[in-house]
């Protein structure tokens, strides 16, 4: 079974969380397995711009909706959610969309 995560950057405390997303009021969160006493929501709030779901891990790499990626030659691309092919696809501005084979691919941002 696939694990099921998101991650989303922190700009109050300069960090990316790691774990499950939820929206209230607007607001975007991501909440880690184990919450710690002291913080506050804000702690917790992500821009929902950098909101990102976990595609998977190969090796020593986890792969983020959102990633830039680069390929064995060097050729970066985005990973970006395709709706009509319900599937993550790689996206370069010069050729579009192409599958998804992370087999060859370098998380590089």
């Amino acid at each position: 079974m696939r694990e099921i995560k998101f991650r989303g950057f922190n700009r109050k405390n300069n960090v990316w969380l790691y774990g499950f997303y939820m929206q209230k009021r607007g607001a975007h969160f991501i909440c880690p397995d184990e919450i710690v006493i002291g913080k506050t929501l804000e702690d917790y709030e992500i821009d929902p711009k950098t909101l990102g779901q976990y595609l998977g891990h190969r090796d020593d790499c986890d792969f983020y909706e959102g990633d830039i990626v680069e390929d064995e030659f060097g050729q970066r691309y985005a990973i970006e959610w395709l709706e009509d092919e319900y599937s993550f696809c790689l996206y370069d501005d010069k050729i579009g969309y192409t599958t998804m084979d992370e087999s060859w691919l370098t998380v590089i941002g």
